[in-house]
């Protein structure tokens, strides 16, 4: 009987090892997909583009020279049917769970037309940490086809290009699904999203030859970031200003700033380090905004003679300028969010939230005004470590 028991055992045991996952695959059986564009529709609401993986031209064996991706585009009304009337031009299964990019049309996100986000929010093989950028208007395609010699899959080269942005300028912190979406239903805080566009457009940099050329014309690059209002995107900083905005951004990593020394001179600091907090204090009944930040910067670049010669005096003098510069600027660009686009895009309202939720309960469905008309203190402090293994300026004799 025990031997009998022991042997269904067995049984069961190699049944349960030899069976496969109902859903599995081959390799040779799917497409996998890298990006997805969504942009207005002319027959249908929306045209769909999704760029798909040639698997075969990154074995070295198997190579034909073709193109290593390909976009492919269909007019439907909702993209879960788009996903499966693509199949119509495709011969084998669209595999979503590789999907690294979202682009958007920037006439979707004016319009506040954000119902395709549901699909990609349910869709079981969609992580929601792909990151999403908008895209100038018209030119949803031409973003996801152009490509450059040292990656020629269009969506990943964003991608990676979005990441170093941010660590090396401080420009855009990556916008992920998970993250855009948490803020369009959280109260306080206006959800964000990297713009890119096309420089010098032509048909050859769709082109496989554009993968082979030392000049390097067609460029996706990256165009400031969109902040958004009631789940419209009300408005666009210019990279510039992204980056004094980015200052303030619990995200802040590294970022590279000049400030004049002269006529037509300037000296270039690399500020690498950001402690602090923004905050809202009520007073009488309103919020006042406050941002208090410490910031430690290296001297990398000086162009006027006699400016900097390595003395504790010098060292003060960078830091008390550059924290004028740094404070103006900051200023500078909150009040042009409150101004024009009236979206608390840096979180003040969550902090209130936070820290005085009865406060914030009374004004929370008009904070968005309440931000835009808010005073607005900004204090700075910098820290000017090193200058470099030089302390004059570079000078030529005449």
């Amino acid at each position: 009987m025990r031997s009998m028991k022991a042997s269904v055992f067995q049984v069961l045991l190699c049944c349960m090892m030899l069976t496969g996952c109902w859903d599995y695959r081959e390799l040779g059986e799917i497409q996998i997909v890298s990006g997805m564009g969504i942009e207005a529709g002319t027959k249908a609401k929306y045209r769909l583009y999704i760029e798909i993986i040639r698997t075969a031209e990154f074995v070295s064996d198997k190579r034909l020279g073709s193109a290593r991706s390909y976009v492919v585009e269909e007019e439907v009304n909702t993209v879960a049917d788009g996903v499966t009337v693509l199949n119509k031009k495709l011969n084998k299964h669209i595999e979503f769970s590789h999907l690294q990019l979202l682009v958007i049309d920037q006439e979707l996100l004016r319009k506040g037309d954000l119902s395709y986000l549901d699909f990609i929010e349910r869709y079981r093989e969609v992580r929601n940490n792909i990151l999403m950028v908008g895209a100038e208007q018209g030119k949803v395609k031409a973003v996801m086809s152009t490509v450059t010699p040292d990656l020629s899959v269009s969506t990943y080269k964003i991608r990676e290009q979005l990441q170093e942005y941010y660590r090396d300028y401080g420009g855009t912190y990556p916008i992920k699904l998970q993250h855009f979406v948490r803020d369009l239903g959280e109260s306080g805080r206006s959800p964000i999203m990297p713009m890119v566009t096309i420089a010098d457009e032509t048909e050859k940099g769709t082109s496989i030859e554009a993968a082979k050329q030392i000049e390097v014309n067609d460029v996706v690059e990256i165009a400031g970031m969109g902040v958004f209002r009631k789940g419209k995107l009300a408005g666009i900083l210019n990279n510039e200003e992204t980056r004094d905005a980015m200052l303030t951004h619990r995200q802040f990593k590294e970022s590279a700033m000049e400030m004049p020394c002269g006529k037509g001179k300037y000296v270039s600091l690399y500020l690498q380090h950001q402690d602090g907090n923004i905050h809202v204090e009520m007073r009488r009944g309103e919020p006042h905004l406050f941002v208090d930040l410490d910031l430690t910067a290296r001297l990398d670049e000086s162009q006027c003679k006699g400016y900097f010669d390595g003395s504790s005096e010098d060292f003060e003098k960078i830091e008390e300028q550059g924290e004028k510069v740094i404070t103006a600027r900051i200023k500078k660009v909150i009040q042009k969010v409150q101004r024009d686009f009236k979206a608390d895009m840096f979180g003040f309202g969550s902090n209130l939230r936070e820290r005085d939720n009865k406060s914030y309960k009374k004004i929370k469905n008009e904070w968005n005004e309440q931000f835009a008309a808010a005073d607005l203190e900004v204090k700075v402090r910098l820290n000017l470590r090193r200058a470099g293994i030089r302390y004059g300026s570079m000078e030529l004799k005449e």
